[in-house]
């Protein structure tokens, strides 16, 4: 098994329960080591002032029948409210105020096409109301149109510079497109505007760490959380960071905070359990996660970081059941793929194993690793024109790959063609001199060959690079110089 190297807070994208802004989301972990995606940034309504409001209305139309169809729509519940502002639309269309709360109305129930038309019409008769671009900007961003969300806030910037939360919502639409730089100037801007509030320290801790400065980010969500103590999203986000950090101990800490202010937070339940994972406790490990799945039995991930936990116990058969699991809850789980892979590998059931893997590379046909990893098992299985088929694809993918070179040297070399085989061993060397095994390999290859002294050079390489040479080889090149 092995893992990508990715950072925690730099995962791919959040599970269904994610949303724009709001509470800490989370996405599946890359494999094997336990990793969890950045939480989510929260985003900020800005609340209008109860005397604009008044005038407003006040200003909306002059129609009596509008007006009245609105003030009664206003104490209705959702389908209701909808028909009477559509009818005070119908009796007066330029009615501004009407269009406006149609669309908190729309958005409110998900529907942000209509939503986006009524604030356009609203903004179109009302075109100086920086909160009304600062709405349509939040439906944008519930669409995932995040250009048009940041046009909007920064619109809304324009007409209400000093507005906080304005810098804010700009800030998680540049976030939400990986651009963290221009995410931390918005946020850097919303607390000098707002330095008592725990908000934007949070979601700009959230920045930095995606930005893999995790020492700001712990340091923004400690003020975040000296702020508001009872945040448990700040602890969450600090535990991660811990986590990345190498200090579990603070994690778990922060993350068990987490979890005694939100007990039923899957989230807080699931990162401790990569932290005790990470710390060898596979026990405590197995615990968190199954604390989390009891709160969400549909959360994937914990179903993944069990079959991680019980690989690394050597219990195979539980760490397949747990995979297999997080495959049917999260369609095209390709990490889960690999690993039930490599838990089937080991148990030698090879053509499963490999079903598996031909779905990773099925879903990732880019991905060099999984074409190694294919290659890998057929080579155990002894099917060396498959694996070697595999090796040359990984190397199309990734020519600087010294693992591909190896492996498909040792299937050359025992299909019996040892020149081939060093050519790929020596490619091997090449790109990772350091790397002890292909000497090895070589070395039995040269002695094959006939070039005993070449063997010679090799063994002697593996010594000084601490590996122990094939003894057989040894044997055979001291018989062939006649040693004893």
């Amino acid at each position: 098994m092995r893992s990508t190297g990715a950072s925690a807070f730099a995962c791919a994208a959040a599970i269904a329960m994610a949303g724009w802004g709001c509470a800490p989301r989370v996405a599946p972990p890359a494999a094997p080591e336990p990793q969890v995606t950045r939480p989510e940034p929260r985003r900020k309504v800005v609340e209008i002032p109860e005397a604009q409001q008044r005038l407003l209305r006040e200003r909306g139309t002059t129609n009596p029948e509008a007006h009245k169809a609105y003030r009664t729509a206003l104490r209705k519940t959702y389908h209701q409210k909808i028909r009477w502002l559509s009818k005070a639309i119908d009796l007066d269309p330029n009615y501004a105020w009407a269009y406006h709360e149609r669309a908190v109305a729309l958005a409110s129930r998900s529907r942000y096409d209509a939503a986006i038309q009524d604030f356009s019409r609203f903004i179109a008769l009302q075109p100086g109301v920086a909160y009304a671009y600062n709405y349509r900007g939040l439906a944008y961003g519930r669409k995932q149109q995040y250009d048009q969300a940041i046009a909007d806030f920064s619109k809304a910037i324009e007409l209400a510079p000093d507005t906080p939360e304005l810098h804010n919502n700009r800030g998680e639409a540049y976030w939400r497109k990986n651009q963290f730089a221009r995410a931390i100037a918005d946020y850097n801007k919303a607390v000098e505007l707002a330095p008592k509030q725990a908000w934007p320290y949070y979601n700009r801790a959230l920045a930095h760490a995606s930005m893999e400065a995790y020492d700001k980010a712990i340091a923004d969500c400690g003020k975040a959380i000296d702020l508001r103590p009872d945040d448990a999203d700040a602890y969450i986000a600090r535990g991660m960071a811990h986590i990345e950090t190498r200090d579990l101990d603070a994690a778990i800490a922060d993350l068990t905070r987490a979890t005694a202010l939100r007990p039923a937070s899957v989230l807080a339940h699931y990162i401790r359990g990569d932290a005790w994972w990470q710390k060898a406790d596979y026990d405590r490990a197995i615990a968190n996660y199954r604390k989390a799945i009891a709160f969400k039995p549909t959360f994937a991930p914990a179903h993944f970081g069990l079959g991680n936990t019980y690989w690394r116990k050597d219990q195979l058969d539980q760490a397949i059941a747990s995979y297999t699991r997080a495959i049917e809850l999260k369609s095209g789980y390709a990490e889960a793929y690999r690993n039930r892979a490599f838990a089937r590998r080991k148990r030698r059931d090879f053509a499963r194993a490999i079903d598996d893997l031909s779905t990773l590379i099925g879903l990732r046909p880019y991905d060099p690793t999984a074409y190694s990893d294919r290659g890998d098992t057929h080579l155990l299985n002894a099917e060396l024109g498959l694996a070697t088929l595999d090796y040359t694809k990984a190397i199309e993918l990734k020519p600087n790959n010294p693992h591909a070179y190896y492996h498909r040297g040792l299937a050359h070399r025992y299909k019996g063609a040892h020149e081939r085989a060093i050519i790929d061993l020596s490619k091997a060397i090449e790109l990772k001199p350091d790397f002890a095994p292909p000497y090895n390999a070589r070395a039995v290859c040269h002695f094959h060959a006939g070039d005993i002294a070449s063997a010679w050079a090799d063994v002697r390489k593996c010594q000084q690079l601490g590996f122990t040479p094939d003894p057989n080889l040894i044997q055979a090149l001291k018989k062939a110089a006649g040693v004893p």
